[in-house]
């Protein structure tokens, strides 16, 4: 059930993603063709092309988190949630297939403003120049640690991406949870409780800065790059996509807590 949940989900999310960031490279592919073979703007063609790369991911940024906040808003806590609810799926599979949807819709915008930066390097530099670019980086990296490293090396930081969209969207389905639970205000109930646990994040990432001093931590991530060592960078990605992932559980079952317990939809 949960996998027709992951469907259902990626297709309502799709029919209006996929148009706007599909609308928005289409367009940045012209604007910077524009830009750059016409003498119009002269020496201001990077600068420009700079500036309408900055509005169009602010743009599409604002869409997606606002998609985010509603598809949970709106399918779990409102007027649909008393339809979603009797679907035989337990809450915490229906905040899972949230956190999981939201987090590929993030990943997923990131893969398009990297398309995008590729796009602005290629049509400033020669495509020929960036795919050379790309393929010496990585034929380099092969050879110093040998490919399978290198695999392991990217699967490692697509997890960890993943694991750091995965937190803000958790922390803000458990800030709207929390603030659901507020008979008036809950906006503002939402917001404060997004406050709060920023806060305690920070708080908990000082501790973490501190307890990196400590000899054996210090010495996984002494070794945090290719030529210091590929089994030491390896551990430290590995203890680092662990610590993303606790905040992700963390805030998953506070919001599994609120919506279980204390859901009200009235």
């Amino acid at each position: 059930m949960l996998g027709k949940l992951l469907k259902y989900e990626f297709r309502a999310v799709g029919r209006i993603l996929l148009p706007v960031y599909g609308v928005y490279l289409v367009s940045y592919i012209i604007f910077n063709y524009v830009m750059f073979e016409s003498d119009a703007f002269g020496g201001a063609a990077k600068a420009t092309s700079t500036v309408f790369f900055a509005m169009m991911v602010t743009t599409v940024s604002v869409v997606t988190l606002v998609l985010i906040i509603q598809r949970f808003y709106k399918n779990l806590l409102g007027d649909e949630g008393y339809l979603m609810f009797t679907l035989p799926v337990s809450t915490g599979a229906h905040i899972f297939n949230k956190i999981l949807c939201g987090s590929a819709m993030i990943c997923f915008g990131l893969v398009v403003a990297t398309i995008s930066i590729g796009i602005f390097i290629g049509t400033d530099s020669g495509f020929i120049y960036l795919f050379n670019a790309i393929g010496d980086g990585l034929g380099k990296a092969v050879e110093e640690i040998g490919l399978l490293h290198v695999l392991v090396l990217i699967l490692e930081t697509i997890v960890l991406a993943v694991g750091l969209c995965a937190v803000i969207v958790s922390k803000i389905y458990a800030a709207i949870a929390i603030g659901h639970m507020w008979t008036k205000h809950r906006v503002l109930g939402a917001v404060g409780a997004y406050i709060g646990m920023s806060i305690v994040e920070s708080i908990c990432m000082d501790l973490l800065v501190e307890l990196g001093e400590v000899s054996w931590i210090n010495d996984i991530f002494k070794g945090t790059t290719v030529c210091q060592g590929t089994a030491q960078t390896e551990t430290g990605m590995l203890l680092l996509i662990i610590m993303v992932l606790i905040p992700v559980a963390i805030y998953w079952f506070i919001s599994y807590k609120v919506l279980d317990k204390r859901l009200n939809l009235q």
